[in-house]
């Protein structure tokens, strides 16, 4: 079965699921221009025809992804909302204000490595986790997706900016990386961590597994990322929110 057939029954979803698949759908939409200007800042040197073809292909699969999440709310009688959480507003104006100059291209692609190693580590847990067959299928494919897309921004995409001179962007990355964890932690995963435990997410290990991926990724690009402080701050928190959200 397809990942087109794994959302067949809409009405009969459970909340959980719906709540995710308006999470997801709300940041892919918001990552859409940033994987394109990433893309176009690549660019302006001649692009290697399968670095290009990785880009393009990257762009159509959030683009799908987009339309999976928001078909799981056709005939419900209330549609996913059109406006975006207040998060992901959040997150977008956080890489709007704070990757900006020379250095942009450095810091979009941050935000790239960070958000995609958090969407594949989380999908392929959730499809690990499924309850259901059509379930597991649309988080399978969603985390193949991103875990190619992870590959490529934390490789080709790495090697490339690494030859671009961007003073100062590593500094300026960890600020950015800095106001995208307070942002995750203060309010995403707060408002949404329930919805993603009901559909199977273990925290702890979400949390362990994130930090195994972005800590090379990230050191590719010159950022140093401390795993073990990350762990123990964001485990205690994660589980600070789970107690709250059971009070």
């Amino acid at each position: 079965m397809s990942a087109a057939g794994a959302i067949a029954g809409p009405a009969r979803e459970p909340r959980p699921l719906l709540e995710v698949a308006r999470d997801v759908s709300a940041m892919k939409q918001m990552s859409v221009p940033i994987v394109t200007e990433l893309g176009r800042s690549l660019s302006r040197a001649p692009l290697p025809d399968l670095l290009a073809s990785a880009l393009a292909a990257q762009r159509v699969d959030t683009h799908r992804h987009v339309a999976l999440c928001q078909a799981l709310h056709v005939g419900r009688a209330r549609p996913a909302p059109l406006r975006a959480p207040g998060y992901v507003r959040a997150f977008a104006r956080a890489v709007a204000l704070l990757a900006g100059g020379p250095a942009r291209p450095h810091l979009l692609c941050v935000a790239t490595v960070a958000s995609t190693a958090v969407e594949a580590v989380a999908f392929g847990q959730l499809a690990r986790r499924a309850r259901r067959r059509r379930w597991r299928e649309l988080f399978e494919g969603l985390a193949r997706d991103q875990s190619a897309h992870f590959r490529l921004a934390s490789g080709p995409l790495t090697e490339r900016l690494r030859a671009m001179d961007a003073p100062r962007a590593p500094l300026r990355a960890r600020a950015l990386l800095a106001v995208l964890a307070a942002v995750a932690l203060a309010w995403w995963w707060p408002a949404r961590l329930a919805a993603y435990q009901r559909l199977g997410l273990d925290a702890d290990r979400f949390v362990r597994a994130l930090g195994a991926a972005l800590e090379p990724a990230l050191a590719r690009l010159g950022v140093p990322f401390r795993l073990r402080l990350f762990v123990r701050v964001a485990s205690a928190w994660l589980r600070v929110c789970g107690g709250l959200r059971r009070a």
